[in-house]
């Protein structure tokens, strides 16, 4: 199902979509350094889940708004797919706020960026989820192709740690945890992510004033 806009919603996307280039633009100057190469850093950046969930923010946004009626304007104002991506801007942002942030002090233009991507634009997209899009659609199914996206990027992660040595988050660190306690830290992670994509589910229902069925 596929949503239309008011001029409020519009305001909104612009905002946010702005919002979110800046930050991530501003993240990527501040990662360069003449140490590493443009190719090694840029790959090191899209391989923060942070990153990458703020820039399908972004992008769906600001895609749903600019070319509406695209395959991918079209795929991005789905109901289901910005419903997925406020779950995941949700996880990021209480995985930060809760745990990693304690892991280092950002200062100065670090913690202006690291405050935009980890809780301003998270907070800011999911107002927007609550107030324009549109309820009742969802049903208890919704959230299993929405585990696709990290259960990839969990994948992807352990593949390049094993061969780089590099892992972006602590609790995926395979060298220095372990297969076995990654693997469970996984599932709690899995079981964080399906708990806020059904919390959505439920609250989809009740702005929808439907009753909550399945299939």
């Amino acid at each position: 199902m596929l949503q239309s806009y008011s001029v409020p919603s519009a305001f909104f996307r612009i905002l946010i979509g702005l919002a979110g280039w800046v930050a991530l633009v501003w993240q990527l100057c501040l990662m360069l350094t003449p140490t590493k190469g443009f190719g090694e850093i840029l790959l090191n950046f899209f391989s923060y889940y942070t990153i990458l969930t703020n820039f399908l923010a972004a992008f769906c946004l600001s895609m749903g708004l600019l070319k509406p009626h695209s395959r991918v304007g079209a795929f991005f104002n789905r109901i289901s797919v910005q419903t997925a991506i406020a779950g995941n801007i949700l996880v990021v942002a209480l995985i930060y706020n809760l745990i990693l942030a304690k892991l280092w002090n950002p200062q100065g233009a670090q913690w202006v960026v690291d405050f935009s991507l980890h809780t301003a634009i998270p907070i800011m997209y999911i107002l927007y989820w609550v107030f324009f899009v549109p309820k009742g659609t969802l049903t208890f199914r919704s959230p299993l192709p929405w585990l696709l996206f990290p259960l990839v990027y969990l994948l992807y992660s352990l593949v390049r740690g094993a061969n780089t040595g590099w892992y972006p988050y602590p609790f995926v660190d395979a060298g220095n945890l372990g297969y076995g306690k990654v693997a469970l830290n996984s599932l709690i992670m899995l079981g964080v992510f399906l708990f806020i994509f059904y919390l959505f589910i439920l609250i989809d229902r009740w702005f929808g004033g439907k009753t909550i069925k399945h299939g």
